[in-house]
Order: structure tokens, then C-alpha cells, then sequence
């Protein structure tokens, strides 16, 4: 940093510092949209030159990893007694193993797994 901007800044009362704060935040941020956007046009030149869409450029494996990490992973909450390494969430299709099993008994109490 320059050594006079750092006297000055030494030279200042609180509420002048907070302001010199605030007025430094806000061109931050202003530089930072003008870098993004000078940079999403040379990504947009750089794209049209290849002959290729933008959006299959930049954002595809992006989307399709954020699809991705998104899913919640449910944990089991109903087991078959005749094979307990068969498990369902509760969510989705029914296997067939529930559905004989609703059919006889007509509810899914007795294949709750246990809660630890």
C-alpha cells in the first residue's frame, strides 16, 4: 500500500474509516461485475469462435453436477424379514416384497427397521 494512503488513512476518525469501509466494499464490488463481465464476453468470443454454445461450454457439467450433489440420500426404513439386505425408504415404487407383504398383512409396521 502506498505509504501518504496509509498515513491518511492512520489520520482518520471511526465513522471516517467506516465510511473510506463502506466506499471500498462498494467499488469492489463494482470491479468485480465489470471483471465477470468482461470475462463472460471473452468466454462468449472464445465459444462463437470455436462454433460451440456457451451453455454447453461453461454451465453443463456444472448443472450436471449440482443435479447431482443435490439428491438427498434417504436412509432405509423398512426391511424384508426373509432377506434383511432388501431395504426401502418409504419413497418411490414399492418392491414386490412390500407389496406381498400389504397384501397379507395390510400394513407395514412389522418391517420397520429398528431405530438406533
Amino acid at each position: 500500500m502506498n505509504a501518504s494512503l496509509e498515513k491518511t488513512l492512520e489520520n482518520l476518525e471511526l465513522q471516517e474509516l467506516i465510511e473510506v469501509q463502506e466506499k471500498v466494499s462498494d467499488l469492489l464490488k463494482s470491479r468485480q461485475k465489470e471483471e465477470k463481465k468482461a470475462l463472460m464476453d471473452a468466454i462468449r468470443d472464445m465459444a462463437d469462435k470455436a462454433g460451440l454454445e456457451i451453455d454447453n461450454v461453461v454451465w453443463a457439467d456444472e448443472a450436471k453436477a449440482r443435479k447431482q450433489k443435490s439428491r438427498k440420500l434417504y436412509p432405509p426404513k423398512y426391511y424384508n424379514p426373509q432377506n434383511p439386505t432388501q431395504t426401502w425408504t418409504g419413497l418411490g415404487r414399492q418392491p414386490a416384497w412390500i407389496k406381498e407383504h400389504l397384501a397379507k398383512h395390510g400394513n407395514l409396521t412389522a418391517l420397520l427397521l429398528p431405530e438406533e
